[in-house]
């Protein structure tokens, strides 16, 4: 009988949680859109994808699952790739241009990621004209999140410039792997201090999902169901900056206030558990690193 041996890391609490939610949906995807003003050079800003793949772990992995494994392994290859395309839309009138965009940018939402092979990183170059071009740019969801897009940008920035210049990258980041090592630790931990924290937020949940009006009259009704798009105004931000701070709160947990406020008048739930996306990245070591930090609480 042959055997196959994988050799790689377990992954963290926050891609075991995506990865079951994965098998129930393929709709998970980080996607950005760059506008690149000025001559591009193709060659220095490939070589700086390049470099952005060589300083990330995160972005040379992939995930090997086998039957009877309910989670995968993270395996980070030693050399990794990117998927890249071009197309060249200068020719095109700009109301043109806008529609094949928004065929690119679909494109490349609904494309996928090869989670088991990779690449796990999608980028695809168009040309708007001489001195224009958008890059977009896609990473599985399973190797980070939306703080993940800010870091990579800035650094395919820096990356860029370094080879236009001919000289090195940045420095080397901390390592993803590294991270779900230690969380996996803090879940497994005898330590009081981490019993503890996980006993904390064990009774946190005590309160009921809440069921929305469009819910209740079965699966006709919920198939009916459309969601609306609503503009809301700039200035709106402000106005609720100063309604927030009169009364001392942070804008965000005045926000939150609204939300739950909205969901007991709609479900009649008098205690309700929400969810709350935080970025999970308060040590300064994580500021700049790619990965599947944030976590909802």
């Amino acid at each position: 009988m042959s055997k196959y041996v994988i050799e790689g890391y377990e992954v963290s609490p926050q891609q075991k949680r995506l990865w079951l939610l994965q098998q129930q949906s393929p709709a998970y995807g980080l996607h950005a859109s760059v506008l690149i003003e000025g001559l591009v050079d193709r060659h220095s800003l490939r070589q700086a994808l390049g470099q952005l793949v060589a300083r990330h772990e995160a972005l040379r992995t992939s995930f090997q699952h086998r039957a009877g494994m309910k989670y995968p392994l993270q395996v980070i290859a030693e050399g990794g790739e990117y998927a890249w395309a071009e197309s060249e839309l200068g020719a095109l009138s700009a109301v043109e241009q806008e529609v094949e965009l928004a065929g690119v940018r679909e494109g490349q939402r609904a494309g996928g990621l090869e989670l088991g092979q990779g690449p796990v990183l999608r980028a695809h170059l168009v040309g708007l004209g001489e001195r224009r071009a958008e890059l977009e740019l896609s990473v599985a969801a399973m190797c980070g999140d939306s703080e993940t897009l800010r870091i990579l940008v800035a650094d395919l920035a820096r990356c860029y410039e370094a080879a236009l210049q001919g000289q090195a990258g940045p420095g080397t980041p901390m390592q993803y792997a590294d991270f779900a090592n230690w969380q996996n630790e803090l879940m497994e931990s005898a330590d009081e201090e981490a019993a503890a924290g996980r006993q904390y937020w064990s009774k946190q949940a005590t309160g009921s999902a809440a069921t929305l009006p469009f819910e209740r009259g079965g699966e006709r009704q919920r198939e009916a169901f459309s969601p609306a798009w609503v503009r809301i105004e700039t200035t709106a931000g402000g106005r609720v900056s100063e309604l927030a701070e009169g009364r001392g709160w942070t804008p965000a947990g005045w926000l939150m206030a609204c939300w739950q406020v909205l969901l007991w008048r709609l479900s009649g739930e008098p205690e309700l558990v929400v969810g709350e996306a935080v970025s999970g990245r308060k040590y300064e070591e994580l500021r700049d690193a790619v990965g599947l930090y944030a976590k909802w609480l």
